[in-house]
């Protein structure tokens, strides 16, 4: 039996170890590729839906001041208790200041429309061991005691202006991606941080 002629000779099978190398070296590359485009397209992702949950929080923000005069109180210290319908059964730490946040715009009917509109994942449970009861029930802990997080699971910043409260917009604060390290008075960077002024 004669051989093919040689344009119909079958390659030698195998690769080299060079070839093997550069493939591994290029999936490498593009499985790098994607892990970063995958975090950043995430990160992307929950700015946004930390933005749309401060945007939801802005407009609650503003009809409890249109309804009571006043923007909801960031320390519990602040609470006027004879103007407010509910006070404190708090044995340990007071309310933080999105506990204290979504508990005023709990109570009344046209805020707690608003913020029904929050995603249930930014709403989680107390963060404090502060317990609050309304006035009108003072047996049942209010269910209106929960803690309001951003897309990363950290805790919402609800600030008052010290010097004007009722006049100047509140600031309300995520600390981004990098979360709450060294962040808010520390040392670390707050390049990261959104509120609800951006």
């Amino acid at each position: 039996m004669r051989n093919p002629p040689s344009a119909f000779r079958l390659p030698p099978f195998g690769f080299t170890m060079v070839e093997v190398l550069i493939v591994v070296a290029i999936m490498a590359l593009l499985v790098s590729v994607l892990v970063g485009v995958a975090g950043r397209i995430d990160d992307q992702r929950n700015t946004t839906l930390t933005e749309n949950c401060l945007d939801i929080l802005d407009a609650a923000l503003r009809e409890f001041r249109e309804i009571t005069g006043h923007y909801p109180v960031d320390d519990w210290g602040d609470i006027d208790t004879t103007s407010l319908i509910y006070n404190a059964n708090a044995p340990g730490v007071p309310p933080e200041s999105d506990e204290l946040l979504y508990l005023q715009l709990s109570i009344l009917p046209q805020t707690r429309e608003i913020i029904s509109k929050l995603p249930n994942q930014l709403i989680t449970a107390p963060q404090s061991d502060a317990t609050v009861q309304l006035l009108d029930n003072p047996t049942a802990d209010t269910p209106y005691l929960q803690s309001i997080v951003d897309a990363w699971g950290n805790v919402l910043v609800y600030t008052r202006d010290s010097a004007h409260p009722n006049d100047v917009f509140p600031t309300i604060t995520s600390d981004g991606p990098d979360g709450p390290n060294n962040s808010h008075g520390g040392d670390g960077d707050t390049v990261d941080d959104i509120d609800n002024a951006d």
